[in-house]
């Protein structure tokens, strides 16, 4: 597996062969090799000099919330990720570990359809959009927040709705691909304490007979400690 430091070193070589960068379309995610000089670039603001010389991996992180009838109100996802498990979450806390960061370059949120009372029995896993009760979230906005410092303000949801996102792609049935490519990748470096607040409005009934979790889900390039690298 590449280090960071060699998916870096790629992007410069392709940059130079090509005489400068070429720009990102709709249709084409941002190449890890050019996330990773931006990871390297964040983590070392914050201390993580040692970043370039970590795993460089494909990573998911997702954190779920239980929906309830009831009227305006914000949802914050990772914050208590401490308090969940597998498979409402796939985080022990709210920050990445020492030699751990993602650059989040695809954002979608989905639902988590369960039995009552056991989170961990789930019935399905579903884009928003495959059940009309759930669309109106779309409407939702969310800030994503480093420590106390707000880093990503206001995004509205609807944006990975596939009328409203320039990254969806649609297949025969009919079925888009709902997930965000972000225009410019945010990048969580490791130890940083991290929150998304998402704002949805009001859930006037639930359909009977199961529970339903809101997942919001961030994928990317990322690393992971190497005991091989030095940090």
């Amino acid at each position: 597996m590449a280090t960071l430091a060699e998916l870096a070193a790629a992007a410069t070589r392709g940059a130079a062969t090509r005489g400068g960068s070429a720009p990102r379309s709709n249709s084409r995610p941002i190449p890890p090799s050019r996330n990773a000089q931006k990871i390297i670039n964040v983590a070392g603001r914050n201390g993580a000099k040692g970043i370039a010389n970590q795993q460089a991996t494909t990573r998911v992180i997702y954190d779920s919330l239980k929906l309830a009838v009831g009227g305006v109100s914000v949802l914050t996802f990772f914050k208590n990720a401490s308090t969940r498990k597998y498979p409402l979450t796939n985080l022990q806390e709210n920050k990445l570990q020492e030699g751990e960061t993602l650059s989040v370059d695809k954002m979608y949120l989905s639902i988590l359809k369960t039995t009552i009372g056991d989170p961990e029995d789930v019935i399905s896993i579903m884009p928003m959009e495959a059940y009309l009760e759930f669309q109106g979230l779309y409407a939702a906005e969310q800030d994503v927040i480093f420590d106390k410092t707000v880093v990503l303000p206001n995004m509205k949801m609807a944006s990975t709705f596939a009328p409203f996102n320039a990254s969806a792609k649609w297949g025969g049935n009919q079925l888009s691909q709902a997930v965000k490519e972000m225009d410019s990748d945010l990048v969580i470096p490791p130890l940083m304490v991290f929150q998304a607040q998402l704002q949805i409005p009001k859930i006037a009934a639930l359909p009977a007979g199961f529970d339903f979790y809101l997942q919001l889900n961030y994928e990317g390039l990322g690393t992971i400690f190497s005991a091989k690298g030095t940090y």
